[in-house]
């Protein structure tokens, strides 16, 4: 598994949350458990930080490789960068 690159920061998180905005939750993307919450929308978390490292890196993540869940690195730079994570009902 990869660890999740530390140098995140909401800036590239927010990058991520409008080009899902803009060009919609690909095919297989969507989330299991929990979603991110933002502006009333819900988001896959490990989507938003595969997309926020091409932004902070210049690759996507593959989701495939890192963890998600709530002790995971995934949801640690989410929450580190004030972003609130919610379960699916």
């Amino acid at each position: 598994m990869l660890a999740v690159p530390k140098n995140i920061t909401k800036e590239h998180l927010l990058k991520a949350i409008a080009r899902i905005d803009s060009e919609g939750i690909e095919k297989g993307s969507h989330s299991s458990t929990y979603d991110v919450l933002f502006e009333g929308k819900r988001y896959p978390p490990k989507l938003v930080v595969s997309w926020a490292n091409k932004f902070a890196n210049g690759n996507v993540l593959d989701r495939k490789f890192f963890k998600g869940g709530i002790k995971s690195d995934n949801f640690r730079v989410l929450k580190n960068q004030g972003f609130e994570i919610v379960e699916k009902k």
